[in-house]
């Protein structure tokens, strides 16, 4: 079975609490073996991770950190519906769909000071005053459940709804832990994306928002939207790996597919070079004529 991904768990505590979870793991370990036999573990990783990376800034292994990243400059672009590439770039409008959300239920918080006498305690004191933090916070996991349903249907009837595909979690970094998370989804036309908020699993979803959004008044929601005529977007992207436009693959419904092909066989990646005159500056990759 393979292993969750865990990098979307860092955000949920603070990192002075990871610090503890760790200082208190190896707390365990003193206690339970020999002081020399109880560091070992920590030594070996850190040793480890220390070698491993000498040796790459060194060119000696293989360097993940670049693995799917596109070397030189590429734009990405809407393929036509034969998975090839317009000629003229900017060949139709895009709407950018912006959806965020936040758990601001934190699980440690200070008890009441009158019900603490000792000094010291009203200082240190922290305690579980609550059941759960950030992603776990009662009605958290539902609404993320909602969210999936909705992304689900957009991608099976992505032709319906217009819906062209979006980017990876976007995590803020203005607080400890519990940031607020985003994504951004890109559509073809408004007409289609409000046909999709009014369809089934978006209105499911909102219902069920609305419902509690006074029972858990710690669950937060939004969203903006932008609509972009045609000739008017542009991207570029140097040695970078695939993000925003450039990540979103789409499916090529003209390809017939093979005995034994599945239908992500029909995706097609959104990046082209950007080479010559077309793809040179902001205006002409928008498909305007640059200013003398």
């Amino acid at each position: 079975m393979p292993l969750p991904n865990l990098n979307s768990f860092r955000d949920d505590l603070r990192l002075s609490t990871w610090l503890l979870v760790g200082a208190c793991l190896q707390s365990l370990l003193v206690l339970s073996f020999p002081r020399y036999i109880a560091l070992i573990p920590a030594a070996l990783v850190l040793g480890a991770r220390f070698l491993v990376n000498l040796l790459m800034t060194q060119g000696l292994i293989h360097n993940p950190g670049i693995d799917g990243v596109y070397q030189g400059r590429a734009t990405a672009m809407i393929p036509l519906e034969d998975g090839s590439f317009p000629e003229k770039a900017g060949n139709h409008g895009i709407v950018l769909f912006v959806v965020s959300t936040r758990s601001s239920q934190y699980a440690w918080s200070p008890l009441p000071l009158a019900e603490l006498s000792d000094l010291f305690l009203q200082e240190l004191q922290l305690t579980v005053q609550r059941s759960a933090q950030g992603r776990f916070a009662p009605g958290y996991i539902a609404a993320g459940d909602y969210f999936q349903a909705m992304l689900a249907e957009a991608e099976r009837n992505d032709l319906q709804w217009g819906y062209l595909g979006k980017t990876s979690c976007l995590i803020a970094t203005d607080d400890e832990a519990s940031n607020t998370l985003v994504w951004l989804t890109y559509w073809k036309t408004v007409d289609q994306l409000h046909d999709f908020a009014r369809g089934g699993p978006h209105r499911a979803g909102w219902e069920w928002y609305t419902s509690v959004a006074k029972k858990y008044p710690y669950i937060g929601i939004g969203h903006e939207m932008y609509s972009v005529p045609k000739g008017h977007w542009e991207n570029i992207y140097s040695n970078l790996r695939p993000f925003g436009m450039g990540q979103i693959k789409h499916f090529d419904y003209s390809r017939k597919l093979k005995e034994g092909e599945s239908e992500n066989s029909r995706l097609v990646s959104p990046l082209t070079a950007a080479k010559g005159s077309t793809w040179r500056s902001m205006l002409s990759r928008m498909g305007q004529v640059e200013k003398a």
